[in-house]
């Protein structure tokens, strides 16, 4: 299920990154197709697995899942050389290139060896050589990100220290009220009883859901 994913991990990264396509912006359902492609594969993967007439034709299942990997690597590629050659703002392209060497240096390799079964070649999987590489393709995302601001990071982190801080001191007053509730109760009454704890909580809830409300807006 986790490498049925991969293809259209790429395929949708392909399709948005750094913008979505107009023809896609258009038609959103698109954008979901390879996701089903990846459900289909996995759910044929469940069944051939189970399958206990053919205990080998999982292996069949696993070759379509690398294709279908292959070609989500290829598509990817296929992708930022074409957003690199249409015209757009110089901070944009650089991103992109960025991307783009990082993105072929880690995948050609693997690349190749996915894509190897079609053509009949078996080569064998060395994980010294494909996995160490395979980490330039994240890395060079976030240097695109970060460095050519991609995403306001300041604004995300500002926004959530912000809200984290709210919400944790609207958390502590609730909480502080519930308990100042059930102690003043508990004197009147004696004793806290679960249900001087359930009035409390649900008073506090009801004085604390316009206070909620004021606080999201």
């Amino acid at each position: 299920a986790a490498f049925s994913l991969l293809g259209s991990a790429l395929l949708r990264l392909a399709i948005l990154f750094p913008e979505p396509f107009r023809q896609i912006a258009d038609r959103e359902w698109l954008g979901y197709v390879p996701l089903a492609l990846s459900a289909g594969l996995a759910l044929w993967g469940f069944w051939d697995l189970n399958d206990v007439a053919e205990p080998w034709q999982y292996i069949q299942t696993w070759r379509a899942v690398y294709v279908y990997t292959a070609i989500g690597i290829a598509g990817f590629l296929v992708s930022m050389l074409y957003r690199v050659q249409v015209p757009c703002d110089a901070a944009a392209r650089q991103q992109i290139r960025v991307v783009l060497w990082g993105s072929a240096l880690a995948f050609a390799p693997v690349g190749f060896w996915l894509a190897a079964p079609i053509f009949g070649v078996e080569t064998p999987w060395n994980p010294a050589i494909y996995l160490p590489l395979l980490l330039l393709f994240p890395i060079s995302i976030g240097v695109a990100i970060l460095r050519y601001n991609l995403w306001d990071v300041e604004f995300i982190i500002n926004r959530t220290l912000v809200y984290g801080s709210l919400t944790t001191l609207l958390a502590l007053v609730y909480l502080g009220t519930i308990l100042a509730l059930q102690l003043v109760l508990s004197g009147i009454s004696e004793g806290v009883s679960p249900l001087i704890v359930t009035l409390s909580t649900v008073a506090t809830a009801a004085l604390f859901n316009p206070l909620r409300g004021r606080l999201q807006t």
